[in-house]
């Protein structure tokens, strides 16, 4: 979790970066903020991405089977049958925010959201290329210009 979160902390601190800078050519902050817009979906995305696995470590923290975790939907389903679960055991031990706390260390997204995010790098910076091209800041290149490797 620490990498993960060192790695969302440096990420905010860079785009605070690029948007508190000061830019007396417009063309300049324009290009900024196109850059500042796609990272921000980027940094979006790993969001929504580890929401996902936290919410699946918490059905799988559950579930026996993976098979039997499809049918419960919501956190508050999977909050009862853990509690179920737990009382069974110990029915003073049971804390939701520490089962929540659990799962979401236990999730893995230190490893999966690296392994996912790489595959959607090169998404941000066509876009971005797009972009400026139709603005007209960089000219449009034809990719049969450049030799295969």
């Amino acid at each position: 979790r620490v990498g993960l979160d060192n790695w969302k902390r440096e990420f905010r601190i860079m785009l605070q970066s690029m948007t508190d800078t000061y830019e007396r050519d417009f063309a300049t902050r324009d290009r900024l903020d196109i850059i500042c817009a796609e990272l921000q979906q980027y940094i979006h995305r790993a969001n929504l991405l580890e929401l996902a696995v936290w919410k699946a470590s918490c059905l799988l923290g559950v579930h026996e089977s993976p098979t039997s975790c499809l049918m419960k939907t919501t956190m508050s389903e999977i909050l009862d049958s853990a509690a179920l679960q737990s009382n069974a055991k110990d029915p003073n031990m049971y804390s939701a925010d520490n089962f929540k706390k659990e799962c979401r260390v236990k999730s893995g997204a230190e490893i999966i959201i690296p392994g996912v995010l790489s595959f959607l790098e090169d998404e941000p910076i066509e876009r971005i290329l797009q972009e400026f091209q139709s603005l007209g800041y960089v000219a449009t290149t034809n990719h049969q210009d450049f030799p295969a490797s």
